[in-house]
């Protein structure tokens, strides 16, 4: 059923602990650092949660459509309740919630390999494909500066469609997680940017305008040393697609986007 977060909030990082290992403070950018998820389906067992799934908002662009959709999130179940279906309910109830609600589709990144053929039974399709990432160490020149999070959120709106990205609350949040693991977004050209791991010099993710994508390209590998190894399959001298690697899975609910979307939808940062 849904819930109300703040009722149940304490049962909820609970569970959150004790299935994910994380930290109050990491736990609390989520509860209690400004951003609160408003669709949050449970099971309760005398007044405790006992298993959960969040939804948080996101779309999917496709040409000049925006298919509005949810993102599965931190789904959970308390381990003397596993494999008795109560998850199972839970994602029937969400896609139930988005066709009554007339959202398009549900995104999700599975926690493991093994979890592609449990969603799989629910009508999600592996269609979510890793896009350009690059992994090393950098060499970063006297302008490279931090970009704020309204800039980034601009610059990842120039991504290749069909894309998939949050809105803008939980690109916050999204953010908030990155800096709490030592990650800065870099800016590289006025319309391209880098996110940096700060204490082990890594790149977790490259963007770009399409419109100057090749100049901003030759400028970012300038930045990179000899020997950088590609975390998605793209060619490190053009960024061209290689091979094609699940990245996460989709299910769409509306007739209309499953008329547009064919191919891949590209999806870089989950929030997994």
């Amino acid at each position: 059923m849904l819930i109300d977060v703040c009722s149940y909030s304490q049962s909820l990082k609970r569970l959150w602990a004790d299935t994910f290992g994380d930290n109050e403070d990491y736990i609390n950018l989520f509860f209690d650092c400004g951003y609160t998820p408003s669709e949050c389906f449970a099971e309760i067992s005398d007044g405790e949660v006992i298993s959960v799934l969040y939804l948080l908002k996101g779309y999917i662009k496709y040409g000049n459509m925006t298919f509005e959709g949810r993102y599965l999130y931190a789904a959970a179940t308390r381990k003397k309740y596993r494999g008795k279906g109560f998850m199972g309910k839970l994602i029937c109830e969400a896609k139930e919630y988005v066709v009554r609600n007339n959202i398009s589709f549900i995104s999700l990144v599975p926690a493991n390999e093994g979890l592609y053929g449990y969603y799989a039974r629910f009508g999600f399709s592996p269609i979510m494909k890793n896009f350009v990432s690059v992994k090393d160490d950098i060499g970063l020149d006297s302008d490279g500066c931090p970009l704020d999070a309204k800039a980034f959120i601009n610059l990842r709106n120039h991504l290749p469609e069909p894309y998939f990205s949050f809105h803008e609350k939980e690109w916050i949040y999204a953010l908030s997680c990155l800096e709490y693991a030592d990650y800065s977004i870099i800016r590289n050209t006025e319309d391209s940017c880098y996110i940096l791991n700060d204490v082990d010099n890594e790149i977790l993710e490259y963007v770009s305008s399409e419109k100057n994508f090749t100049k901003n390209t030759e400028i970012f590998l300038n930045r990179i040393k000899d020997g950088a190894v590609i975390v998605s399959p793209y060619d490190l001298s053009s960024f061209c697609p290689c091979t094609e690697r699940k990245f996460g899975m989709l299910y769409i609910a509306d007739g209309k986007m499953k008329e547009c979307i064919n191919d891949a939808v590209y999806m870089n940062i989950a929030l997994d």
